[in-house]
């Protein structure tokens, strides 16, 4: 299984990149936030939403940074700016932002640059349903664009003599730019890119060369036919406003069926957030809820989350989605450089909206605290339960320094606490990395004198009144008298009062006990006619 979007742009000398401006692909797939899916924890993709609208400059556009062969290159990208406003505007809550973001790119030269910018650009437009001359501008440039005759007729491709850097992934964007412009070369452009779909289902990762006499995936050329995951899943988003035509629905059944034999069991593609991002989306819009859950899950662990006081990560870090274990070890050590956000921030231009499936816990990703008794003996061990949304970062303590835990899949782990000898009362509190903050209180006992009183003698049939001192704030207090028993619990003050009623003459036992059988009394009445 191959995954090229970027890996394979990333071989190029960095003047051809920066001249390909469109190696980064981000699909422009919806006009309006995703419905947030059923019991999925809504903040990982909010916290990561965050970092990401904090990338723009005041020009709205993203700045690329990297290292190459000892040269660092600090580019303005418009087309990377695209890929995060298109994220943003699926999850939703950054309005503004894609707005700024937007009015960036239409004010560069990115949408009449490249025939795959121009069409990259004006299926962004679309995709956020934004009008104007810039728009108008990229769809006829890409438009003109598509070859109208010869073997590779429907094929984007730039200007006769100019280096061809389009690919199915900018054939995708064409697709479906033209065709919600309604442009004369929109049916031959999505028939060219359902020919790139190859008999597995996936969308192969180059075009034929273009004196090909076949320019559809051909299994008699294994180097032209690599799969891509990218590629496969981005071409799903990008036809989703055609899936209502035959063809295309076809086409997105084989993708998706693909797709879902290429993850991985830890539920990544390739260990790599990029792909599994992508492919996650396209899995999640498509039904696949569960394979979408899974990738999800994957995405959560290289996700820089901190979490109150446990913070790991450098603030400006926190949300950001990292490519792999190694980016997660890296920010640990030390704050991203200039060249390691920019990567995180390509990770998470790609990956953000998948996090729209991280699964949550019983109330979508409430955090819950439990211990199976809240008094227990002074001096003990006790473990307290944190129960919540796979993959969430908590932060626990009991006033100190905290100590961070990760969910495992399970949803479910323990916080040790060691109680002080004396009696007294510990909390234990938690936040996770979406600001939900809960406590829980566990009271240590010890032995004590407790004191019950009551009248000697009471006439049968009335009430009478016992008071018992001692207990701790809360504790729990049984209270058994002539074979009847009733579950108690002490005010504030550690008092306990109850009333009984004085059924049968003569003398028995009202018998009192705490939390431990230690802390106990009893006091007896005579009933008298």
């Amino acid at each position: 299984m191959k995954s090229t979007t970027l890996r394979r742009a990333a071989a190029l000398t960095a003047g051809a990149a920066l001249a390909l401006g469109v190696a980064v692909a981000g699909p422009a797939a919806q006009a309006a936030p995703i419905a947030k899916p059923v019991g999925a924890d809504p903040s990982p993709a909010a916290v990561g939403a965050a970092y990401l609208a904090k990338q723009p400059g005041a020009d709205g556009i993203i700045v690329s940074h990297s290292e190459y062969l000892g040269t660092q290159y600090d580019t303005p990208s418009p087309g990377i700016t695209i890929d995060a406003a298109l994220s943003l505007d699926a999850v939703g809550g950054q309005a503004a932002t894609v707005a700024k973001m937007a009015t960036g790119v239409e004010a560069s030269t990115y949408p009449t640059g490249s025939a795959g910018g121009a069409a990259k650009f004006a299926a962004f437009e679309y995709a956020l349903g934004r009008t104007g001359a810039a728009l108008n501008a990229a769809v006829t440039k890409a438009n003109g664009a598509i070859a109208t005759s010869g073997v590779y007729a429907g094929r984007l491709e730039n200007a006769p003599g100019a280096t061809d850097y389009e690919s199915p992934l900018t054939q995708a964007y064409a697709a479906k730019a033209l065709h919600d412009a309604g442009a004369s070369n929109a049916a031959i452009a999505l028939d060219f890119l359902l020919d790139q779909q190859c008999a597995a289902g996936f969308f192969r990762s180059d075009f034929s060369d273009k004196d090909a006499d076949n320019q559809s995936c051909d299994p008699a050329d294994p180097d032209g036919s690599l799969p891509s995951v990218d590629y496969t899943a981005f071409a799903v988003l990008q036809l989703q406003d055609q899936k209502a035509a035959a063809p295309v629905a076809a086409s997105l059944s084989k993708a998706i069926t693909w797709l879902t034999t290429q993850q991985g069991a830890d539920g990544s593609y390739d260990g790599n957030a990029n792909s599994t991002g992508l492919a996650a989306w396209a899995l999640g819009i498509s039904g696949q809820t569960n394979a979408a859950v899974k990738a999800a899950t994957w995405l959560r662990a290289h996700q820089l989350a901190n979490a109150g006081s446990c913070a790991v990560f450098a603030a400006a870090d926190n949300g950001a989605l990292v490519v792999d274990d190694l980016g997660v070890i890296n920010a640990k050590a030390a704050p991203m450089d200039i060249n390691a956000n920019s990567t995180a921030t390509y990770a998470t231009s790609q990956a953000l909206p998948a996090l729209l499936w991280a699964p949550g816990g019983a109330q979508a990703g409430e955090t819950t605290l439990s211990v199976a008794d809240a008094f227990v003996p002074a001096g003990s061990t006790q473990n307290v339960t944190i129960s919540g949304a796979p993959g969430d970062t908590i932060c626990a303590s009991t006033g100190g320094a905290g100590t961070r835990i990760v969910l495992p899949a399970s949803g479910t782990a323990t916080y040790p606490l060691t109680l002080p000898a004396a009696t007294g009362a510990v909390t234990v509190s938690t936040v996770d990395a979406g600001g939900e903050a809960d406590s829980i209180k566990i009271t240590g006992l010890t032995a004590a004198k407790i004191k019950a009183k009551a009248p000697k003698k009471i006439a049968q049939g009335k009430k009478f009144k016992v008071k018992a001192t001692g207990f701790a704030p809360g504790e729990p207090v049984t209270v058994k008298y002539r074979g009847k028993t009733k579950e108690l619990t002490a005010n504030g003050q550690g008092v306990l009062r109850v009333k009984l009623k004085a059924t049968k003459v003569g003398t028995s036992k009202v018998k009192v006990t705490g939390a431990l059988s230690s802390r106990k009394d009893k006091v007896t009445v005579t009933v008298v006619k």
